[in-house]
């Protein structure tokens, strides 16, 4: 082996290298990769820079032999946020599989109480696992993930991002029963935040010709402008209620765009009411502008 500069060791041949590795028995060769991985962990720990230059390297070699060889719970969780960083490093510089493999590992090593002593970690890891899942077209495991985030979510904007992704693999799956069932969850949504929306099709036909005409009403005399200078960004529910309408417009006019007017006009309302100011504003004003009255 080479002695370079800085102090690190490489192999001058490949085959130098599989010979060194093939004197390794093969029931050690796991534990020899977890060894090799908690040392190069244990040199990066006060080094921040390091570790992130190095952390593939680090944890692939930490994976070789767990959850197995893990010999306590700081251990798994100290791993299982590990890999949940590889994930985040691997979707953000499109290797996907990686990710998903990183997602996977980490999620292996979490605690059968986890989303009670460490429910950050296991919303992070599964919203992550969800994602890389959905990029690689593992549509079953992006759902199970995300029903997982659903359910120990304690935030609106996290129930809103899981239904961001879930809206992405319904369009995608084509599915006509999940476009209903789908829309039925944010509008339960948006009657919880104290929307009342009708609960029928008939009822909201009716309603109709009344909501576009109040919406219309709502913009007359109001510059564009004025419109883009709504700068009260509004409280988490108000900003949540904005986003979940808009869901529900998009996916009401892909499977039933004759009642996609009557969301809109009730979007458009409740941003001018509220003064509500987010980036989920601008299409629904717009299509508003072009409802029939």
């Amino acid at each position: 082996m080479d002695l370079d500069t800085e102090s690190t060791y490489r192999f001058v041949h490949d085959k130098v290298r599989e010979a060194a590795y093939g004197m390794i028995p093969s029931e050690e060769k796991d534990r020899f990769h977890f060894c090799l991985g908690m040392a190069l962990l244990s040199t990066h720990k006060s080094q921040k820079e390091g570790k992130g230059d190095n952390l593939f390297a680090t944890i692939d070699q930490v994976n070789h032999g767990v959850p197995a060889l893990l010999q306590s719970k700081e251990q798994r969780i100290s791993i299982a946020t590990l890999n949940l960083e590889a994930a985040a490093k691997g979707m953000q510089s499109y290797n996907y599989t990686s990710a998903y493999r990183h997602a996977m590992a980490a999620i292996s090593m979490l605690l059968d109480d986890s989303w009670t002593t460490h429910h950050d970690l296991s919303l992070n890891l599964h919203f992550q696992l969800a994602k890389s899942a959905y990029a690689c077209s593992k549509i079953d495991d992006a759902r199970d993930a995300l029903e997982q985030v659903l359910e120990h979510a304690d935030s609106l904007q996290t129930i809103l991002d899981a239904y961001d992704l879930l809206r992405s693999i319904i369009f995608g799956a084509c599915v006509p029963e999940d476009y209903g069932r789908f829309s039925a969850m944010i509008a339960d949504l948006l009657r919880s935040l104290g929307e009342d929306l009708p609960a029928d099709d008939d009822a909201i036909r009716n309603d109709l010709p009344n909501q576009v005409k109040a919406a219309k009403e709502s913009l007359e005399g109001r510059t564009d402008a004025s419109l883009l200078d709504m700068s009260v960004s509004g409280s988490e529910s108000a900003v949540a209620i904005a986003r979940a309408y808009d869901l529900l417009v998009g996916l009401t006019y892909a499977v039933k765009p004759k009642l996609c007017p009557y969301y809109t006009a009730r979007a458009v309302q409740y941003i001018l009411n509220s003064k509500v100011a987010c980036k989920y504003n601008p299409g629904k004003l717009m299509c508003a502008s072009s409802c029939p009255a």
